[in-house]
């Protein structure tokens, strides 16, 4: 038999939040509504022939005898229905039942507390198809008895003689706020209570999110408040599922969620942000649900067509502060929302702009947004991102580029920490970071990893995963940061028992062996490289007074200038000494390698065996 199920029975999956401060913690929950626990309803074929059936002429009358038997708490149903009208189309038994259980308000809860299925079977003794429903209830009608007398109660005591409406939605809000408690053991799946999922357990003082909205519904209706529960999902169409509340306030339609109400650990101008809230506030706040098959509120997208030429201008650039990269934001409003995307147009981030955090300049709203804590576990977003805000009654502004990698910058190692012993490298000094550390082999291949500590003062590497000679490259990544500049260490080699006779000397700058017209080499005991070509190679401009006999380079703030076969140079118009004075060589200038490099703020290391010399560039 083929059964079609409708009501919870086809909302296996769900999930539920609460809020917490300024940040959203997510409740998530499975509804553990098993085939087991549905136990036989189901699958086994019912035998229907002495149970007794109702007569409906048209389809209002089969609604009416659903919903009643529901009311009821009545087990099963059978219909007999007679009418000229067909069963099809919207008329649909299962569209029927679903219909009016959803979008109608007195109606709308017991969608929320049973299970149905249904089928049709032919009865041989009236010659005619009977339409025959199943029901099961989260409650007994001891419990359902137990929840009416509870709820006239809580009623008699919350709502006095005169209030309004809003008045009496806020406090029912406020009663369940005060007197429910978030079920975590069923939300972690720990301990699992159906009842949460209820009225019932609600009235318990336990509940999660159905629980909650069950409980608000019954007092609504009680009540005389028309209203909803709706269910969808937060933080985008992928997120978590949730449900929560529409109420009608006096005419106009307004959303409640009791739960985020329950779990905001402080009110905003002594009210919740939750409750009275409208559709724009909740789609920014990254809630999916099909509102447009409910009631609009007033400045539903499709209920009020909004001028976008209106919405202010927002302004924003990015900047690194202690670490830190903040969104500095001008042109925002009290409780505006902010939304960073990336590249490819995915929310990324969301911030709403709360008083405390905003500031004036200059007459101007200024918010600041740090980055490095809403995207500390995105590190790959780096480069191009948008930004958009959107303020009460106005949709979402257009977005704002920005360019900007907020990674930190992670220290090179220097070669002067590197020292070898045995068969371990040694890398001295603190990192003064947590991240990793790469190593590798003159391909360019990854021959080695490990995570690093901002604590950790000494690196213990074994060399017998290293190549047996050669160089190898050495970085360091902080984490959520950029990868640091490599250095090229030379490893040692057995073979070499003493250090090259040859004059010549190779040069590495950043990995990259340099080529020179007129080699680098060794002259009275100093290395001697071509001033042009490093001076550049080292990002310098460089000018050349041939009358003089002058060099002049100029990088950033730095100005070098060096007149050939002096003992001293000039650093921005300051005297330093050189070890030894340039000479020309083949029509090129030659001069002391480290009073190029280091005058330039790079890094310099000697490598006597290989007769090598590696620079780090100071970028």
């Amino acid at each position: 038999m083929d059964w079609n199920k409708s009501g919870l029975f086809n909302r296996i999956q769900f999930s539920c939040f609460t809020s917490g401060g300024t940040a959203m913690f997510k409740r998530s929950f499975s509804l553990l509504l098993s085939l087991a626990v549905l136990g036989s309803l189901f699958f086994s074929a019912p035998s229907y022939a002495a149970e007794p059936y109702h007569t409906a002429k048209n389809p209002e009358e089969f609604k009416r005898m659903i919903v009643n038997a529901m009311k009821n708490h009545e087990p099963a149903l059978r219909i007999l229905y007679t009418g000229s009208e067909q069963l099809v189309g919207p008329n649909d038994p299962m569209k029927m039942i679903g219909n009016e259980l959803r979008f109608k308000p007195e109606n709308n809860y017991l969608s929320r507390n049973a299970t149905y299925g249904y089928d049709m079977s032919y009865d041989d003794n009236i010659d005619h198809y009977i339409h025959n429903f199943r029901f099961d209830y989260f409650l007994t009608k001891d419990e359902q008895a137990f929840v009416d007398r509870q709820s006239d109660a809580i009623l008699k005591e919350i709502l006095k003689p005169g209030m309004t409406t809003e008045e009496k939605v806020r406090a029912i809000n406020q009663y369940v706020v005060d007197h429910v408690e978030y079920d975590d053991a069923t939300y972690e799946g720990t301990s699992v209570t159906l009842h949460s999922y209820s009225a019932y357990g609600a009235l318990h003082g336990l509940a999660v999110c159905e629980g909650y909205t069950s409980i608000m519904q019954t007092l609504f209706d009680k009540a005389g408040i028309p209203s909803y529960i709706v269910t969808g999902t937060v933080y985008g169409p992928n997120g978590e599922g949730h449900a929560w509340n529409l109420v009608n306030v006096d005419g106009i339609w307004r959303y409640v969620d009791a739960t985020w109400n329950d779990g905001q650990d402080f009110t905003w101008d002594d009210d919740y942000l939750y409750i009275n809230a409208s559709v724009n506030f909740l789609i920014r706040d990254g809630r999916v649900w099909d509102w447009q098959d409910y009631p609009l509120t007033p400045d539903s997208p499709a209920a009020e067509t909004v001028d976008r030429s209106q919405e202010d201008k927002l302004s924003v650039e990015a900047v690194r502060k202690n670490d830190r990269t903040y969104l500095i934001m001008y042109g925002v409003n009290e409780m505006d929302d902010i939304v960073v995307y990336d590249e490819n147009k995915e929310p990324r981030a969301q911030a709403r702009v709360y008083p405390d955090y905003m500031h004036n300049i200059d007459g101007e709203n200024v918010f600041e947004l740090d980055l490095t804590v809403e995207l500390s576990y995105s590190h790959e977003f780096e480069g191009k991102f948008y930004v958009t805000h959107a303020s009460e009654h106005r949709q979402e502004s257009d977005p704002v580029l920005v360019e900007y990698d907020f990674r930190a910058d992670s220290k090179p190692i220097s070669p002067s920490q590197i020292t070898f012993e045995g068969d371990y490298m040694y890398i001295n000094g603190s990192f003064g970071y947590s991240g990793d550390l790469y190593i590798y082999d003159r391909s360019g291949k990854l021959v080695f990893t490990d995570s690093i500590a901002d604590n950790e003062d000494t690196m213990l590497i074994p060399l017998a995963g290293l190549p047996s000679k050669g160089t190898v490259s050495i970085s360091a990544q902080r984490y959520f940061g950029k990868e640091s500049p490599k250095t090229v260490i030379a490893l040692p080699d057995e073979k070499q028992t003493k250090p090259s006779s040859r004059t010549e000397v190779d040069v590495y700058l950043d990995g990259e062996r340099l080529a020179f017209d007129v080699p680098a080499r060794t002259m009275g005991g100093y290395t001697m490289v071509p001033l042009r070509k490093i001076f550049e190679e080292l990002g310098a401009a460089v000018e050349w007074d041939d009358k003089t006999r002058t060099v002049t380079a100029t990088k950033g703030n730095i100005r070098l200038t060096y007149t050939v076969g002096e003992k001293h140079a000039f650093k921005n118009n300051q005297k330093i000494a050189l070890a030894s004075p340039g000479v020309i060589r083949n029509g090129s200038t030659l001069v002391p390698l480290r009073f190029v490099s280091e005058s330039l703020g790079n890094e310099v290391y000697w490598e006597p065996y290989t007769r090598t010399v590696y620079i780090s560039s100071s970028n």
